[in-house]
């Protein structure tokens, strides 16, 4: 469910990078759940720093 949520809330780029960073956590053994939330704080920091203004519907997917 979570991993769903992710993919479908999230921009294809981003998505990229998050495929980067789980792979790059995995190697260290962070168990799923937390490997998650860590994606989530860096893919908040990239959108923030990408656009100032607030997200909107039409930014997703």
């Amino acid at each position: 469910m979570h991993i769903q949520l992710i993919v479908v809330s999230l921009r294809r780029d981003t998505y990229l990078s998050i495929a980067k960073v789980t792979n790059a956590y995995s190697k260290r053994r962070i168990h799923g759940k937390d490997k998650i939330q860590v994606v989530l704080r860096q893919t908040a920091r990239q959108e923030s720093r990408a656009s100032q203004k607030p997200l909107s519907p039409e930014d997703f997917i």
